[in-house]
């Protein structure tokens, strides 16, 4: 292992933001006490990704500023009904898609007077709560999942929530306040889902400080992708562009940190690409780990079609990862193309991007320290200051 001579152990990884300090003052003046969270999946479900994790961080900042937070998903194999985290409320009822209706029928018969305000998290298909429940929201719209649809549903399937979220929703929601993660997919909803400008606000996702660390780079030159095995994140592409990568890098090692249902096709582009003795697939690993291969790993990659954000880019760019991807919304912000990493144009361009970093040391590491720059001006409690903003706003909206 080794050390960059530019970025030494002892750093400080403190980053001073106010935005906690105005949240609890905030909350101690706001009407809004009680937040109903809606969400099609728990953080701790097996399929859980970038949405639920952004859930998660913004109901823990929430309840520790004072208020009373529940948040309601999907049942998740093996966990029970209701649990406690961080200071939160967690019901976990009915099936994948039953809890949209049940979660609706909840509230009508017995939950409406328990809360103040509602957040909707809209992963697809909407639990369409401007239908039934009168109370100040705010949507969560991470981005619009387009082609995703034809990529998990068969095709009648696809069609159908291809014009639910595309064209259904959008007028039920047209006067509903809309929060999205980057600027890029705020552009790709105004496009696909004709929502008024006015209507949608921009509230970037934060890093957890937990991931700021300094680098002990693998003596091979190393990749890393991380993110959930299924079919959005092109994890076999990845695969068949690394193939290429190492015709020029023949010492190229790659990790693949994830789990979920393309596991096994997955693991047969590994073998078919011949390349196990190369690519290690780690699974669902914890975080104490992730942040070792992070600081071990030279550069990293995703061939993801679809992203709110990315929030993997930040992770990494806190071990001074500089990042390769595709040019699409979500990526767009949160890869400085040319300065923090690289946004290819296709599976070519991604692997000419690709090895020209793991041969550049300097343009690297220079990359790498940008990517870090970058991540600490981002932090979730600024994040969960935003939200709770746009949902004040909301409510104050209502009362004129």
């Amino acid at each position: 292992m080794e050390s960059s001579d530019d970025n030494p152990e002892k750093v400080d990884f403190t980053v001073h933001d106010s935005s906690k300090e105005e949240l609890i003052e905030l909350v101690k003046n706001s009407k809004i006490k009680r937040i109903l969270i809606l969400s099609w999946r728990d953080l701790d479900d097996v399929e859980s990704g970038g949405s639920e994790l952004h859930a998660h961080q913004i109901a823990t900042r929430w309840a520790e500023a004072g208020l009373d937070v529940t948040f309601r998903s999907s049942t998740a194999y093996g966990l029970p009904k209701f649990s406690h985290r961080n200071g939160y409320r967690i019901i976990r009822k009915s099936g994948r898609y039953l809890v949209f209706p049940r979660t609706a029928l909840s509230w009508l018969v017995s939950a409406s007077g328990h809360y103040d305000a509602v957040v909707e998290i809209w992963n697809g298909m909407p639990f369409f709560s401007t239908l039934w429940a009168s109370k100040p929201k705010v949507v969560v719209l991470h981005h619009v999942h387009a082609d995703m649809w034809q990529m998990v549903l068969p095709p009648f399937l696809a069609k159908v929530g291809n014009i639910i979220e595309e064209v259904v929703a959008p007028i039920i929601f047209r006067k509903e306040a809309i929060i999205t993660p980057s600027e890029s997919v705020k552009s790709d909803v105004l496009n696909r889902m004709k929502f008024k400008d006015s209507q949608i606000k921009i509230v970037h996702p934060g890093m957890d400080p937990f991931f700021y660390s300094t680098p002990d780079r693998n003596a091979n030159p190393t990749v890393i992708a991380v993110g959930r095995l299924v079919p959005v994140k092109r994890v076999p592409l990845l695969i068949e562009i690394l193939k290429e990568v190492k015709k020029t890098v023949p010492d190229l090692r790659a990790i693949i940190v994830g789990d979920g249902f393309e596991k096994e096709i997955v693991i047969d582009s590994v073998n078919n690409a011949d390349a196990t003795s190369w690519i290690a697939l780690k699974g669902r690993v914890s975080d104490q780990d992730l942040l070792e291969l992070y600081r071990n790993a030279w550069l990293h990659v995703s061939a993801s079609s679809r992203e709110g954000w990315g929030l993997t880019v930040l992770e990494a760019g806190g071990s001074y990862l500089p990042s390769v991807t595709f040019n699409i919304p979500g990526f767009m912000d949160s890869v400085i193309d040319g300065v923090s990493g690289y946004l290819a144009q296709d599976p070519n361009d991604m692997a000419v991007k690709i090895e020209m970093l793991l041969k550049d040391t300097k343009l690297r590491e220079k990359m790498g320290a940008k990517a870090n720059e970058f991540a600490r001006k981002l932090t979730w409690d600024h994040t969960s200051l935003g939200i709770f903003k746009e949902l004040e706003e909301v409510s104050l909206s209502k009362k004129r």
